[in-house]
């Protein structure tokens, strides 16, 4: 089992990493805790390949930027965007606790109309927000809906 290099560092002097949450093609998302507000937050950083590649840093970079402005109880709050010493770009999103869609579905088997109904509208209501903000959700999956 390998370690994640990143656990323990602290990036841009505030978020100290604490654990892997996920992984994706481009990406990992780690749980951070802000060092002077003692306040948990998501990261996300993108692959060091990825990062390479310029048309894929300006479409993070994008996605940071517009979905910093995005106001909605749906949609993850984004609150920052830097990049460590090593020139890696992440993003800081809020924190949220819970289980996502994935996870209820693998416990549950399925849902009933009603409480499926109840979540569909809901991340409806996030992608009308998101477009109306100018941003296509490009990976809209289980996993990604807590």
């Amino acid at each position: 089992m390998s370690i994640d290099p990143l656990i323990g560092k602290v990036l841009g002097k505030r978020y100290q990493i604490v654990r892997l949450l996920g992984q994706g093609g481009m990406g990992s998302v780690y749980e951070a805790v802000h060092c002077e507000l003692d306040k948990k937050v998501a990261v996300k950083m993108l692959l060091p390949q990825i990062a390479e590649n310029a048309e894929a840093y300006e479409r993070f970079r994008r996605e940071a930027r517009a979905s910093s402005r995005l106001r909605h109880p749906n949609i993850l709050e984004v609150t920052d965007f830097d990049h460590t010493d090593d020139g890696a770009p992440y993003m800081v999103m809020e924190f949220l606790e819970g289980e996502d869609l994935s996870a209820l579905l693998t416990r549950e088997g399925s849902l009933a109309l009603e409480p499926a109904r109840d979540i569909f509208m809901e991340v409806l209501d996030g992608v009308e927000a998101a477009h109306q903000g100018g941003i296509v959700h490009r990976d809209l999956e289980p996993e990604n809906i807590l």
